[in-house]
């Protein structure tokens, strides 16, 4: 499933709430941190992590223990991860962040602190489980040496069991952010993206449809701002907002399709994807996924026709797995 981290709004509204200056500095120290810190934040909101990067550097010459810059600092180098960077980032991310855990007990942190570590943890978890599927299939190859395989089947092994743990320790950090009832929407959905790893879809889906409930929810929140709001400026970011719920919702709703799907529920697969494809009916694979589902539950004539318009609107090649079962049930069913 998709990941993403905590999207800027957010992130800069806690940050904006866990104070900027630190006690015991110089007036000038002190204005001039406070200048690093506001002008970090703006780099940050406009996606330029270099230049983030480069006030917090400079403000932490000043007050190397900040907690708002370390944190920040983490937060870049999460995004630049999530954007294609070096392997690296993910590991200078989490040494951040764990740099500010280690300041106060972990209960008594900022959202964005505990969402960051629990984050980083678990992306570190799946480039973990990414490196121990490559070295599995080496070892599959059949290409190594005895000594070869032995070797790799170890390094995979632990490779895996990193993956655990990392998943482990984010979802301790995300229970705290639960139990404190913070930035829930976000929390059940991490919880939901972990559980998934570990693959136990029952807590995945309990998460899930917390996050949805909690998202659709802030729908009808934003919703109100749009239809009673004489500010354009207002009505502006609402509808931004909006945008940004409504396509959590559906990236949310998939994930759990698959879920219900897994688990054999495919009752509720099929409604997950009708409010899918009545928010996006535009999207091809929805429609397999869709007709997976209802062929499960012998509902063979819909099933058919979800699979014609996925045939109709793929742009799967034809030696793919879901072109070639759509193409047979279709043609299966013309006999």
């Amino acid at each position: 499933m998709p990941q993403r981290p905590l999207g800027s709004a957010v992130l800069l509204l806690t940050l904006a709430s866990c104070g900027v200056l630190s006690p015991g500095l110089k007036k000038e120290d002190e204005a001039r941190l406070a200048n690093f810190q506001a002008n970090a934040q703006d780099y940050y909101g406009n996606q330029r992590y270099g230049q983030a990067l480069e006030m917090v550097r400079k403000g932490l010459e000043i007050d190397e223990d900040n907690y708002m810059l370390l944190s920040l600092a983490g937060w870049c180098h999460l995004q630049r991860a999530e954007r294609g960077g070096p392997a690296d980032e993910l590991l200078t991310a989490e040494d951040y962040f764990e740099r500010v855990e280690r300041s106060r007990s972990t209960k008594d942190h900022a959202p964005h602190v505990l969402l960051g570590l629990a984050t980083s943890k678990q992306r570190l978890g799946l480039e973990n489980r990414r490196l121990a599927d490559r070295l599995d299939a080496q070892v599959a190859s059949g290409r190594l040496s005895k000594t070869e395989q032995t070797v790799q089947s170890n390094q995979a092994a632990e490779h895996r069991q990193t993956a655990e743990r990392c998943w482990r320790e984010s979802i301790e950090l995300l229970d705290v952010l639960v139990e404190r009832e913070d930035v829930l929407r976000i929390a059940h959905k991490l919880l939901m993206e972990v559980y998934v790893e570990l693959g136990d879809y029952g807590q995945a889906v309990r998460h899930g449809d917390l996050c949805l409930q909690r998202n659709l929810d802030e729908q009808e929140v934003k919703n109100a701002v749009i239809r009673e709001t004489l500010v354009a400026a207002e009505e502006i970011k609402a509808r931004k907002e909006l945008q940004e719920l409504e396509d959590q919702e559906i990236r949310v709703r998939e994930a759990l399709a698959e879920m219900h799907f897994r688990k054999g529920e495919f009752s509720d697969a099929v409604a997950q994807l009708d409010a899918v494809l009545e928010k996006d009916p535009t999207e091809s694979v929805h429609y397999y996924n869709r007709g997976r589902a209802l062929q499960s539950l012998e509902r063979g004539e819909e099933a058919r026709r979800d699979f014609e318009q996925f045939l109709r609107t793929t742009t799967l090649t034809s030696d793919d797995e879901r072109v070639a079962r759509a193409f047979e049930v279709v043609r299966g069913s013309r006999r």
